[in-house]
């Protein structure tokens, strides 16, 4: 409750990222830190809502907050892969990643051949690097390297009944991808809150009320940060 005029009465209730330093009741299941309504850690502002994020992958529209996945970034409120990739089963890989250094082809497997004037084993046309072999569009193995398959399949790479995924990963479709919201880190999937004004360009899920703009997660226009998080309030 507040005190006005001499009495007490019922504090107001306000959405979230609105103001509590008059005594305001946090709603949308927000919570007032730093006299301002905030959402909890792993939730986004929604139109005044703390809400779970949702995930959507490459090519969505990220309008309404949504959290890119599979590697993409919200780009002009669309989730596009980052330059250098290509969709592939719902994830962005490299479209012409290297697969190593070299000198000659002995030293390039999984598919690949030496070019030798960068120095670097690369994919040949119309293929495309996941994991440590080349790999079609249609997820056809090609692979010089027989004992691949015996390996285990962190995420980003093929995988079978015989070749389980791990680090969290699941086998869709031949190849290992992280559950929705997830990136591989350290070939393990991983749920990662990035705040306001830090990278969001691994897919990172930004926290703060924040958005994720061109790798960054940034405020709004009229916003700046505060602790941790986007706020419209005059900082003192």
């Amino acid at each position: 409750m507040t005190i006005q005029g001499g009495a007490c009465r019922i504090a107001p209730t306000v959405l979230a990222g609105s103001s509590c330093a008059g005594g305001e009741r946090c709603g949308g299941n927000s919570v007032c830190i730093n006299s301002v309504c905030t959402c909890p850690i792993n939730t986004l502002n929604q139109n005044g809502m703390c809400r779970s994020p949702v995930s959507v992958p490459p090519q969505s529209s990220c309008a309404n907050q949504e959290v890119c996945s599979g590697g993409s970034n919200c780009i002009n409120f669309v989730c596009q892969c980052p330059p250098d990739t290509q969709i592939f089963g719902a994830q962005c890989v490299a479209s012409s990643g290297s697969l190593g250094f070299c000198t000659n082809q002995i030293q390039c497997g999984g598919g690949s051949l030496c070019d030798t004037q960068r120095g670097v084993c690369i994919c040949p046309t119309g293929k495309i690097a996941v994991g440590s072999v080349c790999v079609n569009t249609v997820g056809a193995l090609e692979t010089t390297n027989k004992d691949d398959s015996l390996l285990p399949a962190p995420p980003l790479s093929t995988c079978s009944d015989e070749r389980p995924c791990t680090g969290g990963a699941l086998c869709r479709n031949g190849f290992c991808h992280c559950e929705a919201g997830q990136i591989p880190v350290d070939d393990i999937c991983q749920y990662v809150i990035a705040e306001p004004g830090t990278s969001c360009a691994s897919g990172q899920t930004c926290s703060g009320n924040s958005y994720c703009i061109k790798g960054m997660c940034s405020c709004s226009s009229n916003e700046r940060i505060a602790n941790g998080a986007c706020t419209n309030e005059l900082i003192t």
